[in-house]
């Protein structure tokens, strides 16, 4: 790793450098080696190769926002794949600078600088990522950004389009290969988590963190202790969260869902040596589970709300 740059540049280059994943992809005993080889499943040109040096296959994750200023940290298993986006690999093109840009400043993409996502464009092309042929993908948003924007919004009680993961907030994970469906998490969980989250928590200033979804929480249970059993709905929990927009109302009238209860899922810990809130809430995406914190069916009570807001001056 290079020796210039930012605290934040060089720990997101050690992350997309990672010299375990090249240990990896042949030592079928190392705990990536599921996870590295992954890629073989959806990238043809892998399936042969020998050494990932000069391949195509897309380097380790960092995170995407602003880890250091950033007011909330979304805490996910591990980054999934986009065969069409634009996005480091083992090619010469993606030197150490380059890198460094794309780790610590994944929104800041422009013409000029085609590849991460773009954020001085309309909301509307926001939350998408740039394609190979250098153009924002028109389609399709990415559904995890694109929802997280709109909670970090409702908490801090700001118009969606006033929100930006270049200052608010920063989402990242536990395990930084990619891979569809969490292949390979269990297995690399400790060995990267030992490796890299540490360091990520040192860089960041957040001091609200969101746990999201059921699997992310199982894991982040193992790595740390004291976790009370009502927090979160992974394994060893007896955590309980609506799973319906029709559970939410009947849990409401029947008393079962009230700040309080709410509120099992907000719980104080030290993380890289700061005190932290930590709250489970649901991934984006699928179960549809309610999760808007803007509209009718939002599954949080004002109080609980204020009770977040109060963490992050």
């Amino acid at each position: 790793m290079s020796d210039r740059g930012t605290y934040d540049e060089l720990l997101a280059e050690e992350i997309q450098t990672c010299t375990e994943v090249h240990k990896a992809f042949t030592d079928t005993s190392h705990p990536c080696n599921k996870i590295v080889n992954w890629q073989k499943s959806v990238i043809p040109e892998l399936k042969n190769v020998q050494s990932l040096q000069l391949s195509v296959a897309h380097r380790p994750e960092a995170w995407a926002g602003n880890l250091n200023d950033a007011k909330i940290l979304f805490l996910g298993s591990n980054p999934s794949f986009s065969e069409d986006e634009i996005f480091p690999d083992y090619k010469e093109d993606w030197a150490n600078e380059k890198l460094r840009d794309f780790g610590a400043r994944r929104f800041e993409g422009s013409v000029e600088r085609p590849f991460g996502a773009n954020e001085k464009v309309d909301l509307k092309l926001r939350d998408r990522i740039y394609l190979k042929n250098g153009k924002l993908n028109e389609k399709t948003k990415v559904t995890h950004w694109n929802e997280i924007r709109g909670n970090v919004a409702a908490i801090l009680g700001k118009d969606k389009v006033d929100v930006t993961p270049n200052k608010d907030y920063v989402m990242t994970e536990l395990v930084h290969c990619k891979s569809r469906e969490e292949i390979g998490v269990p297995e690399a969980l400790s060995f990267c988590t030992e490796k890299f989250f540490h360091s990520i928590l040192m860089a960041t200033s957040a001091k609200l963190i969101f746990v999201l979804g059921v699997k992310p929480a199982t894991h982040f249970r193992t790595l740390f202790r004291g976790i009370p059993d009502t927090w979160g709905m992974g394994t060893g929990s007896v955590g309980v969260w609506p799973k319906s927009n029709q559970e939410l109302i009947e849990m409401r009238n029947s008393g079962v869902w009230t700040a309080s209860d709410q509120l099992k899922h907000t719980i104080e810990m030290d993380l890289g040596g700061k005190t932290r809130t930590v709250v489970w809430f649901p991934r984006p995406g699928r179960p549809a589970w309610p999760r808007s914190l803007s509209g009718d069916n939002c599954p949080i009570d004002s109080e609980v709300m204020q009770v977040w807001r109060s963490k992050l001056s």
